[in-house]
């Protein structure tokens, strides 16, 4: 044996921690929000098998203002018998040995507790409410030095401000909390990140609606929200989708509402359910938008063991998104602000989320394109190492890894690389059609033009302005000749179906931004006057455009403000070309030539 395995005589071995200065470290225990620390306390519910949980809030007036000072956490479980009362704010406490559920490592009701509030009590009942019984810790005591064990199980009833809610009738529903049930109550809170209900409400809302969509969307559990001083503000959590597939849902769009003007709003029991934003990414190969993906990991003997994970695309529909539907920028309509807020990959554990972000699958992760896709990658609770779940279900461990280091991981794979193809590669391709709907050179499938919205707002400033216009362009006789050489402009510009309506719309257009690839040596800039519109030509080959003008149009709002900057310029140019061809002509070659000039002295 060795002598460090050497058994000492306990009773005179040093305690394991020091009692008074562990509450600071039990309070500082890392999590993310408020919310996440909730979300823990909602976990334990579901796996006492509640179908209700209310969050409840309590205002207090603090310098004049109200801010929350107090939550608790009412559900309908089985409750929990007098032994795991006895030890469920012991951190380190679990009853679930199988890991098969929500739980992990036994620290989720005391260190998310005692992250928000240092004084946690736990009343529970099995056997009706008149049986019911209570534990506490107050780490202001502990820290004292005047607690030092758990206190209780012990009869008591629950806090009578509380009493209100174990028989709760709202307009919908009857809820009975009286036969089973626990209620964990805050009441010293001292870190909420939001300080007033109304505010903290719609984040616990967003959040829980975002962990637990797929719980919320096919009833296994119903969580509401209420002010304790004002039972009108009671709510009921719907599922906040960040893939925008699920109907009733927090963000959609009113099937009401016109195309040009979708506004965006939760469910509404009057005006029935709302239409999606997205809809399944689907391919030739792939009808459904969901992937089935194999990945291997090790068991804790090191043997290579294959499962699945589950994933999920989606993309946003053509008419909400589409130049050709919406020529203003999507992102600034109620629906663009909504999916902003749900940018990104969404990890899901058991049906759970876990965590929310791009860990490292695209680039550019600020750019506003990526705000019109949606990814769910969802697997069980055997891959779990695999994926690096941290013990308190806030994040995953999926780091990018670079080409150069693949070799290191020949044959042991971690998952970020496993998923890394199918992943990055989907979404890619998604950004990469969001982005050609937007840029105006897409065919609409019911034969509305792409025209741009500099087009659009060149003709209406023009219409009010028309001192800032220039001479008429004369309108040519819509031959069967003009309108092939129109139809084959529409296509030059990526349109595959050409109708009549699009042709018209060309020619009402007035003016044009036309990108076309006439090779690095000729000129960025040029335009003309033909088929009744001034087209503006840009050189997508030129250098220019390919180390500026191309990332600037990342941005949809940059990309037209660009172009109307080219427009004024080039209408200037040809408003003066009557008066003074040579000079305007010898103005557009000193452009280009400066251009070349810059973009030489810069390399």
């Amino acid at each position: 044996m060795n002598t460090t395995d050497t058994i000492f005589d306990q009773v005179n071995g040093e305690e394991l921690y020091q009692i008074e200065t562990m509450a600071d470290g039990a309070r500082n225990t890392g999590y993310k929000s408020t919310y996440n620390a909730i979300a823990e306390i909602v976990d334990n519910s579901i796996e006492s098998g509640a179908h209700n949980v209310f969050i409840i809030g309590k205002q207090d007036l603090v310098l004049n203002q109200q801010c929350i000072r107090e939550f608790a956490f009412l559900d309908d479980g089985t409750g929990m018998t007098d032994e795991v009362l006895a030890k469920c704010l012991k951190i380190g406490f679990t009853t679930r040995a199988q890991r098969q559920g929500m739980g992990r490592f036994g620290v989720g009701l005391p260190q998310a507790s005692y992250f928000v509030s240092p004084r946690v009590e736990v009343y529970t009942w099995q056997n009706g409410i008149e049986n019911c019984k209570c534990v506490y810790v107050d780490l202001d005591l502990v820290s004292a030095g005047d607690q030092t064990r758990i206190v209780g199980p012990f009869p008591s009833e629950i806090p009578e401000e509380y009493q209100g809610f174990i028989n709760f009738i709202t307009a919908d529903n009857n809820f009975d909390f009286s036969q089973h049930g626990t209620l964990v109550r805050w009441p010293k809170c001292d870190r909420v990140d939001h300080k007033k209900w109304n505010t903290c409400k719609r984040n616990i809302s967003e959040d829980l609606g975002r962990k637990y969509r797929w719980m919320i969307n096919d009833g296994t559990i119903n969580i509401a929200t209420v002010e304790i001083n004002d039972l009108e503000t009671f709510d009921v959590i719907l599922p906040n989708d960040p893939l925008f597939l699920m109907q009733k849902t927090q963000f959609c769009v009113r099937n009401t509402c016109g195309d040009q003007d979708p506004s965006c709003q939760k469910y509404d029991e009057v005006l029935g359910y709302t239409e999606s934003m997205f809809e399944p990414y689907v391919t030739e190969d792939n009808q459904t938008g969901i992937v089935d993906y194999p990945v291997y990991f090790f068991d804790k003997h090191g043997e290579k063991k294959w499962s699945t994970v589950r994933i999920r695309f989606s993309i946003v529909k053509e008419r909400f998104y589409d130049k050709a539907y919406v020529a203003a920028d999507p992102g600034t309509h109620q629906y663009g602000k909504c999916a902003k807020k749900n940018m990104g990959i969404s990890i899901v554990r058991q049906g759970r989320e876990i965590d929310f972000g791009d860990f490292g699958y695209y680039d550019d992760a600020v750019k506003p394109n990526h705000r019109w896709w949606g990814c769910e990658i969802s697997f069980t609770a055997e891959l779990d190492e695999a994926f690096g779940i941290a013990n308190n279900k806030q994040q995953v461990t999926l780091k990018r890894i670079d080409d150069d280091d693949l070799p290191d991981f020949d044959g042991n794979e971690p998952m970020w690389l496993q998923l890394r193809s199918i992943v990055s590669g989907t979404i890619n391709k998604m950004f990469q059609i969001n982005k050609d709907r937007r840029s105006g050179t897409r065919s609409s499938s019911n034969g509305i033009t792409a025209t741009t919205a500099t087009s659009e707002t060149v003709k209406a400033a023009e219409a009010e302005n028309p001192d800032i216009s220039v001479p008429n362009i004369e309108q040519p006789e819509l031959t069967p000749e003009i309108k092939d050489k129109i139809e084959q402009e529409l296509k030059e510009e990526g349109f595959t179906e050409v109708t009549e309506e699009q042709i018209v719309q060309y020619l009402d257009s007035n003016t044009r931004v036309k990108y076309v690839n006439y090779g690095p040596r000729s000129a960025f800039l040029d335009f003309q006057d033909d088929l009744g519109v001034l087209k503006i030509i840009v050189n997508k080959d030129h250098q220019f455009y390919q180390e500026f003008v191309q990332e600037a149009y990342q941005d949809e709002n940059m990309q037209v403000t660009f172009e109307l900057f080219l427009v004024s310029l080039v209408k200037t140019v040809y408003q003066l070309k009557n008066t003074y061809p040579a000079a305007m002509d010898r103005l557009i070659d000193d452009i280009n030539t400066k251009l070349k000039v810059y973009i030489k002295t810069r390399n």
